[in-house]
């Protein structure tokens, strides 16, 4: 049997009061909305339209150095271990236990992704899961 991360043999039976699992799941759905929707939607607005302006503009900053192995190993050596995987399925601990040569082989394909101006498209890739701010759940 496998044993999931953050499987709980507790279930919960009722939330305030209800055991419907759709008013159930309605009230959460609607908390969730409330608690990440703007404060202010035309200060929102203004703040994307910024944002979209900025990324048009911006280049990058120049680069003077090559990326080195050294700085691949220092990186690679400083991951934190235990984070969740990536969308591969590849943890910190993948590459912490990986073979020696593997800084040299990214510090290569950086280098490479900066000679040539292509950043590959698997590596726009991400996912983010939201913290929810701490309020009160109301009816």
């Amino acid at each position: 049997m496998l044993a999931f991360k953050f499987e709980t043999k507790n279930r919960c039976i009722q939330v305030n009061g209800n055991i419907d699992s759709n008013v159930v799941a309605n009230k959460f759905a609607n908390h969730f909305h409330k608690t990440y929707s703007c404060n202010n939607a035309s200060r929102a607005a203004e703040l994307h339209s910024q944002y979209l302006i900025k990324t048009r503009e911006y280049q990058g900053l120049p680069l003077t150095e090559d990326v080195d192995v050294e700085l691949v190993s220092r990186v690679v050596y400083d991951l934190k271990r235990g984070k969740a995987a990536d969308l591969d399925n590849l943890t910190a601990e993948h590459i912490l236990y990986s073979h020696p040569i593997l800084p040299c082989l990214l510090a290569r394909l950086f280098n490479l992704i900066l000679l040539c101006n292509y950043v590959p498209s698997a590596f726009r890739l991400s996912y983010t899961i939201p913290i929810p701010k701490f309020a009160r759940l109301s009816d």
